[in-house]
């Protein structure tokens, strides 16, 4: 996820926590202040007056600054990834769900509660945004393929994770991390080979798949009798797979 930093952001820092404060008189079932909720517990948790009038404030003060509601949920959405990215899964939520406020059919928000919940394990509600996000994301978007893997791995966990309780369930989960690492090289095999290689997660999803993601003997023994080494290494350890 790339983001953009810009001086109205980081001086916005200074007034986030008024925009906040509202926020912390609420909790869900789990004591857990709505602004650490994705989309502050939407629809599920009804804000109030004090929260709904600060929302407003936010939206105009940061609209305006930023020229234009997308704009600001651009520029919140790259926090909230910076944060993500350092560990600060707090700041990053908090982040992540201005960025929602201020436009709910930007797909980085959603990415990013993906990822977030996925980390506290919560990976069913977590499928549940990263689903969000693909439907709001064009597969011309060179995020698209990133957005893809994590999904795909999430789904294989769960996959794992539900064998001994429900194997169709888990066989459904397998099958649809498959297919979305098939997506991944369809639209960016350079990507999916790098993070074939890098995550073991994103293997284990691979073997779910099919055609694209196998690999193609053909291919591999002509990069091999080319010299190519690595896209036959690659492509043979696809079809290992």
């Amino acid at each position: 996820m790339r983001f953009t930093s810009t001086l109205h952001l980081i001086l916005a820092a200074v007034l986030l926590s008024a925009c906040a404060s509202p926020y912390r008189s609420v909790t869900d079932a789990g004591n857990n202040p709505v602004n650490l909720i994705p989309m502050y517990g939407h629809p599920d948790i009804e804000k109030t007056g004090d929260q709904k009038r600060a929302d407003e404030r936010f939206i105009n003060t940061f609209s305006e600054s930023a020229e234009s509601r997308k704009k600001a949920s651009e520029e919140f959405a790259g926090r909230g990834w910076y944060y993500l990215q350092t560990g600060d899964n707090e700041t990053s939520m908090r982040r992540l769900n201005q960025s929602w406020l201020l436009d709910p059919d930007y797909y980085a928000p959603y990415w990013g509660f993906g990822v977030l919940l996925n980390r506290q394990n919560r990976r069913a509600e977590a499928t549940q945004h990263f689903e969000k996000a693909l439907t709001l994301i064009d597969d011309s978007h060179s995020d698209k393929p990133r957005l893809l893997a994590d999904a795909a791995m999430t789904y294989v966990a769960l996959g794992q994770e539900t064998a001994t309780t429900d194997n169709a369930k888990s066989e459904e989960f397998l099958e649809k991390a498959g297919a979305l690492t098939n997506e991944v090289f369809r639209l960016d095999p350079q990507f999916g080979y790098a993070a074939l290689e890098l995550s073991p997660q994103f293997e284990s999803a691979c073997r779910y798949g099919g055609g694209l993601a196998r690999g193609d003997l053909g291919t591999a023994n002509v990069a091999r009798a080319r010299g190519d080494y690595a896209t036959a290494l690659r492509e043979y350890r696809l079809l290992a797979a």
